[in-house]
């Protein structure tokens, strides 16, 4: 079962980082009843959710640029530690969503668009 996309969610917790361009995390979003009632809701797999993030196309194991795409994606997560969020769209293959990741209160400022332009990796083509 996919896990639900759409809307934006805050980043519980990133279980792992896979590469420069995939990772895994926990969203969570509060949901209000009513008034007086509120609860979060995470994601169930503890493994968490698979999230590509959109346009950006880095080297995968084994390949020349993989450990510093990699080590990329993890400097921008601690920079931001505890204001990220997330918003996900169906259609990232191998069971995963499209994603990016931004500051909260500031969606100029995402992991896309830090990968590309202040990082240097290359944009996703399809077919390349």
């Amino acid at each position: 079962m996919t896990a639900p996309v759409g809307t934006d969610w805050a980043v519980d917790r990133v279980v792992t980082v896979t590469d420069g361009d995939t990772l895994r995390l926990i969203r969570r979003r509060t949901l209000t009843i009513d008034s007086d009632l509120a609860c979060d809701v995470y994601d169930a797999n503890p493994r968490g959710v698979p999230v590509r993030l959109v346009t950006v196309d880095t080297p995968e194991r084994g390949q020349v640029g993989y450990a510093d795409a990699t080590r990329d994606v993890a400097a921008w997560l601690q920079l931001h530690a505890g204001r990220v969020r997330v918003e996900t769209w169906p259609g990232g293959g191998f069971d995963r969503l499209l994603g990016d990741l931004y500051v909260a209160g500031d969606r100029s400022d995402t992991l896309t668009q830090w990968m590309l332009r202040d990082r240097g990796w290359l944009p996703y083509v399809r077919g390349e």
